[in-house]
């Protein structure tokens, strides 16, 4: 595998659990704005957090970040019907990758994807 790949929903107020439910991917973490800060090991924390945000994971078998992409496009465009606010830029969405390994070459078709339905592309190694 040379990436671990999530992809990242934020908005300023929106309940994101039923988009997460419509796009399918399993969520790594989640919260509504107003929701009691907690740390990943669901311990509280002081404060209440001031955005909604939800990381899914995206796991395929190729490990790469455009197979990610594809999976990620794929699910967007079997929910976008039912949830057309995954098409708006009041939507904030990215792909955050961790390279593993080597880098890796991200064809037009992935970048496309990425312009079409607004995602931005983190990259950490």
């Amino acid at each position: 595998m040379s990436a671990k790949v999530s992809f990242r929903l934020r908005h300023s107020a929106m309940n994101l659990e039923p988009l997460t439910r419509a796009l399918g991917l399993p969520v790594g973490r989640i919260w509504t704005s107003g929701d009691n800060r907690r740390t990943p090991k669901d311990e509280p924390l002081e404060g209440i957090y001031p955005n909604s945000y939800c990381a899914m994971n995206v796991v395929t078998a190729e490990g790469t970040i455009p197979a990610a992409i594809a999976v990620v496009a794929a699910a967007l465009r079997a929910a976008v019907d039912s949830y057309p606010i995954l098409k708006s830029a009041g939507l904030e969405k990215s792909l955050y990758c961790t390279l593993v390994g080597q880098g890796e070459i991200l064809d037009c078709k992935s970048m496309a994807s990425l312009v079409e339905w607004q995602i931005q592309l983190e990259i950490d190694n």
